[in-house]
């Protein structure tokens, strides 16, 4: 759609909003908070070394290890630990379903889904492991089965997460038997639930582009332009929605309303890296519409 030297204005933007400094914020306090967490997990995992040491045939506490190896993402410990207990008690614990968990963590996605079957003949109706066995059949390739899954679970589930949600509505979007129109459905049905949050928003309209619907992502987008307290992000979206549906002269407006917008900004705000980008995101279509 793009002449090259539009396209890489546009991705010379994308790419210096990865440095923002928010976000390098962000991301060291997620590091230092993991490396926190665990540090604190191999503690517990020696202390609980020590304790296996003097009772070795305590069956609790070779499940409690495997429990930290898998949180410490030490599969094999936690394989070993949970092998080793089954040995001593075959009935202490539903195995199937740890094991099944582990390998999921550990990528084994093939055998995490044939420990998780036969727990789930048992425990149809188990939400953790069914979402596990989601993951894994997605992963396999088998969308169907992992649509099957989420949507069990999720109807299941008290409280689901947004991120569940995205994980249903992708499987949904990926399986040629359901498509984006079940996707954007799922979402909808999980905003009734937990309100209408803007990372399951924009899930719904990316969908709605893909299958071109795009009076249903534009009446989204002016949603969510009421509902912003800073509009030009939204604006540039619909001007590129109002692109891909032929009507230039409306998505023209849209890219010189956020030029306008970010011009009346106070200069030291006008001035920050964001709306500077912002900005020149909408020259760039401009310039492309203009050609």
């Amino acid at each position: 759609m793009f002449k090259p030297e539009i396209k890489s204005v546009i991705l010379a933007i994308l790419a210096r909003k990865k440095s923002y400094t928010f976000l390098l914020c962000a991301l060291l306090q997620c590091s230092a908070d993991s490396l926190s967490a665990h540090g604190n997990l191999h503690k517990e995992i020696e202390a609980l070394s020590l304790k296996i040491q003097a009772t070795p045939k305590n069956v609790a506490l070779w499940l409690e290890r495997a429990s930290l190896s898998r949180q410490h993402s030490d599969f094999d410990g936690a394989l070993r630990d949970l092998t080793h207990a089954r040995t001593l008690d075959s009935c202490a614990a539903e195995y199937d379903f740890l094991f099944g968990r582990v390998y999921a963590g550990a990528r084994f996605h093939k055998s995490a889904i044939l420990h998780l079957n036969r727990f789930l003949l048992e425990n149809p109706e188990d939400q953790e492991a069914l979402l596990t066995r989601a993951k894994s059949l997605f992963i396999t390739q088998d969308v169907a089965g992992a649509c099957l899954d989420y949507d069990k679970a999720i109807g299941l589930l008290e409280n689901p997460t947004p991120g569940q949600l995205l994980e249903q509505a992708h499987a949904h979007a990926l399986n040629p038997d359901t498509g984006a129109k079940t996707a954007i459905n799922r979402l909808e049905s999980a905003m009734v639930r937990i309100g209408r949050i803007p990372t399951l928003q924009e899930a719904a309209l990316q969908y709605e582009v893909q299958s071109e619907n795009y009076a249903s992502a534009l009446k989204r987008i002016n949603e969510l332009i009421q509902e912003a307290p800073r509009q030009e992000r939204w604006l540039i979206q619909k001007g590129q929605v109002l692109l891909r549906a032929d009507r230039q002269g409306e998505a023209q407006k849209c890219f010189q309303q956020v030029i306008q917008l970010i011009d009346a900004l106070p200069a030291g705000v006008r001035e920050r890296t964001l709306n500077q980008d912002l900005k020149r995101t909408a020259e760039a279509f401009l310039l492309e519409i203009d050609n």
